[in-house]
């Protein structure tokens, strides 16, 4: 019987083991000690082999899960691997605000964010005036409200209601974060127990009515632009969700209660696979995490992540070339699973963004989902020898990681020592330190810089000054560009 295509395919390409990889990469290098010299050492912490093949897949666990199962690596997604392109507005004015949603939700948007300040959350006729025309039954909305979230939720319960619309059909996001006031801020919104009861209130809230909704927000993005490496990012962001987890789970809340509430936002730096290899870790891990809260519904063990492009090696020198370097993070970003994903305008590190760089930022996203289809496969690095030890090894140091920050009492308690900020201004003091000698590359900085460009952005080069708020209870991490003392010298040279 004549053998199908595929099986003839196969058999005229017999198995070669690592042996025999090996013995051809000696011969044709030349060079007995090669090993040394093609492994990669990691900022991490472990090494990557110069190849992988399928025997380096056969301890890992989790590879016969598919897309939509616990641990979810391979993401909850199960019809194609669909992601929301969001975009954020500052607001000042609500109407001029409005005026700008408007518009750029008819050039592809599909998630907004809204910052809002301390006026726009004064009363529910900014928040209508904010919103007037826009389809909340079709359109993501993701309020920015930090502290003021419990009472502009009751503003958008009430546009709701004014609307005629059905609050369990809508899809959304507040951010309240008390733990990453506490990170950036070196306070709580006001304190530890007031912040938990509001959390447990705006759940419970949420939960009978808005129950697409996310009002957890767990903030890693502040870890990349402080400057740390992928395992730190994963380590921490798990510690601090593991924080709400346990606080809430001692007020009464159930896991179920409480995960499907939750977003995660991760920055994505430029080490492609590395941060495609991220995601797929975030995951798994998270998936672990809510399992020992023993929740009813495997689905509570799902994570939405919201990615969003680093500042920290965003470039003065040549603007440009940060939009070549949004384009490779968002495909991370993508591969990786996000679910939603948000590319910083390349001139956000000097400027107000300018509508050319909002629209590049919006246009990048909607070429790889229209043109280049990124949006048909779920997963596509599935399987792929070396991304799947990529994921593993990350998998394994955050883990040891989060498990020390465990040991010390917990994210907060660890925070309010200054075990964390230890650990973040060490690994940012050796980057820059990389960067000024040229052993870490940022193109457009310390590789062909335009030092015209450079001089006309130089007033940026002033803001990078550690917080120092009144009465803090703890030190706040330092949000940096790892560019921005090279940059410096430069100007004085």
């Amino acid at each position: 019987m004549q053998q199908p295509p595929d099986e003839r395919l196969f058999s005229d390409f017999p198995e070669v083991t690592r042996q025999e990889w090996e013995k051809k990469i000696r011969e044709d290098l030349k060079d007995p000690d090669h090993e040394k010299k093609l492994v990669w050492h990691t900022r991490e912490g472990f090494d990557v082999k110069a190849f992988y093949c399928a025997e380096d897949l056969q301890h890992l666990k989790y590879l016969e899960g598919i897309p939509g199962e616990f641990p979810y690596v391979r993401t909850g997604k199960t019809e194609l691997n669909k992601w929301e392109i969001r975009q954020d507005i500052t607001i000042g004015d609500p109407e001029k605000a409005n005026k700008t949603a408007l518009r750029i939700l008819k050039k592809g948007v599909t998630s907004l964010g809204l910052k809002t300040d301390g006026k726009m959350t004064g009363s529910a006729k900014r928040l209508s005036l904010l919103l007037k025309g826009i389809p909340l039954d079709r359109v993501t909305i993701n309020l920015l409200t930090g502290k003021d979230t419990p009472k502009v939720i009751e503003y958008m319960f009430e546009e709701i209601s004014r609307r005629k619309l059905d609050a369990n059909e809508l899809k959304g996001s507040f951010d309240f974060d008390p733990i990453g006031s506490l990170t950036i801020n070196g306070n709580f919104y006001h304190s530890l127990d007031t912040d938990f009861n509001s959390l447990k209130i705006l759940i419970l809230r949420a939960s009978g009515t808005l129950s697409s909704y996310k009002v957890v927000e767990v903030n890693g993005l502040n870890f990349s632009n402080a400057g740390a490496n992928i395992v730190q990012e994963l380590a921490f962001v798990l510690s601090m969700g593991n924080d709400y987890l346990a606080a809430l789970t001692e007020r009464g809340l159930k896991a179920d209660d409480i995960a499907p509430r939750m977003h995660f936002v991760f920055g994505i730096g430029s080490d492609y696979f590395m941060e495609i290899a991220k995601l797929r870790a975030a995951r798994l891990l998270w998936a672990q995490i809510v399992k020992a809260y023993h929740p009813e519904d495997d689905a509570s063990a799902g994570m939405f992540i919201h990615a969003v492009t680093t500042r920290w090696n965003r470039t003065l020198c040549d603007p440009y070339v940060n939009m070549l370097r949004s384009t490779t993070e968002s495909m991370s970003a993508i591969l990786g699973g996000a679910d939603s994903v948000e590319i910083t305008p390349f001139d956000s590190a000097y400027a107000v963004e300018s509508e050319f760089s909002l629209r590049n930022a919006r246009n990048t996203q909607i070429l790889l989902k229209e043109e280049a289809s990124f949006d048909k496969v779920i997963d596509p690095a599935a399987g792929s020898y070396y991304i799947e030890n990529l994921t593993h090894h990350l998998v394994q140091k955050a883990w040891d990681l989060f498990l020390e920050t465990e040991d010390k009492g917990g994210y907060i308690k660890a925070f309010r020592a200054g075990f964390i900020q230890e650990i973040l201004a060490k690994t940012a003091r050796q980057r820059m330190y990389d960067i000024a000698t040229g052993q870490e590359v940022l193109v457009g900085t310390n590789k062909y810089p335009d030092q015209n460009k450079l001089q006309d952005n130089k007033t940026e080069l002033t803001d990078q000054k550690e917080k120092q708020p009144e009465g803090r209870i703890a030190r706040p991490i330092t949000l940096l560009r790892g560019g921005a003392e090279f940059e410096k010298q430069c100007l004085k040279s």
